[in-house]
């Protein structure tokens, strides 16, 4: 209902992709399968095995999009042009309209609870970020309202679907790397961060003034939310008893694992602190530091308790030899 209300264009006849690697774990199509589809990217071998390809382009997406552009100009007419604009004004009445929904996010009545709502951290981050910010995500179902992303000079996001397996903290030193002069932000969520943080060794030893906020809820919230769907009647959901997806009890510490790697850091548990946190993020970076926040986030969803079940083992009690 949501989207039907902004009334965005639909059936398009033809879909371009630009680098995406169409990576894909839904029974639903990416582009509906009527439309007409061009695949630009330097990925050959995989060109055509998600989808009906029409037109596989093999490049470098940077030239690719500079051939693309200058053929497309060769072939339009004032008429096109003409149709282009209504297009983009379409789109652009679109965009207001789903700024403006997005906004209602804040009318959360958990809006400034402590632990945090993950959109309230995302809002935060949002206003703090700077014009033309790379945000590099790796944070789960983690939604980015209030960004508005525009690589015409604004922000940009940096998404690459790692199965949620780490790959955020390296792939936002590689974007400082190539983009030294903008402010790079890594969103992470805790599961994945715990799977790769070394990439911070390297932000301290080359001086790459990343900021990286964890978003923080002590848990792996895809795993959970996944056996809820897919085995509903299983043992699992309904004793309230998962195996699985709870990271606490000891709670990871993850500004404690940054200073590990020589990258400093904080916990921020309330809106309050989390923009003093990044006010401070801002100061090292500045001074070339790299920084981390562990932003403490609320579990929220179904069937996740207060505190959360854990299997009762302990090794140390059955032992034959206390060795």
């Amino acid at each position: 209902a949501r989207i039907a209300s902004l009334d965005f264009p639909k059936n398009p006849d033809v879909v371009i992709n630009v680098g995406n690697k169409l990576q894909h774990n839904s029974p639903q199509p990416i582009v509906a399968r009527e439309a007409k589809f061009i695949d630009m990217r330097n990925d050959s071998g995989s060109m055509g095995n998600v989808m009906n390809t029409e037109v596989p382009l093999v490049a470098d997406v940077a030239y690719g999009l500079d051939d693309l552009k200058a053929a497309v100009e060769g072939i339009m007419t004032s008429a096109t042009y003409r149709k282009a604009r209504e297009r983009a004004q379409e789109v652009g009445r679109f965009s207001e309209k789903a700024k403006a929904l997005r906004a209602l996010v804040a009318k959360n009545p958990e809006w400034s609870r402590s632990p945090m709502l993950a959109d309230r951290v995302t809002w935060e981050v949002a206003q703090f970020a700077d014009k033309d910010a790379i945000i590099v995500h790796e944070a789960g179902s983690v939604v980015l309202h209030g960004f508005d992303f525009n690589p015409l000079g604004g922000r940009e996001l940096f998404f690459y679907y790692g199965a949620h397996l780490g790959s955020g903290v390296g792939t936002a030193a590689g974007v400082k790397l190539a983009r030294p002069n903008r402010q790079v932000i890594c969103l992470v969520g805790d599961g994945s961060f715990v799977f790769g943080p070394t990439a911070l060794w390297n932000m301290a030893r080359l001086e790459l003034p990343v900021i990286t906020v964890v978003y923080n809820n002590h848990a792996y919230g895809g795993p959970h939310s996944r056996v809820i769907e897919k085995t509903a009647g299983g043992k699992m959901v309904q004793r309230r008893q998962f195996v699985h997806d709870y990271l606490g009890s000891p709670d990871m510490n993850m500004a404690q694992i940054a200073k590990g790697f020589g990258v400093d850091g904080e916990i921020a548990e309330s809106p309050e602190q989390l923009r003093a946190a990044l006010a401070r993020a801002r100061k090292a970076t500045v001074e070339g530091r790299p920084y981390l926040i562990d932003a403490q986030v609320a579990r929220v969803g179904v069937a996740w308790a207060e505190k959360p079940w854990i299997p009762p083992i302990s090794i140390a009690r059955v032992r034959a030899k206390k060795v």
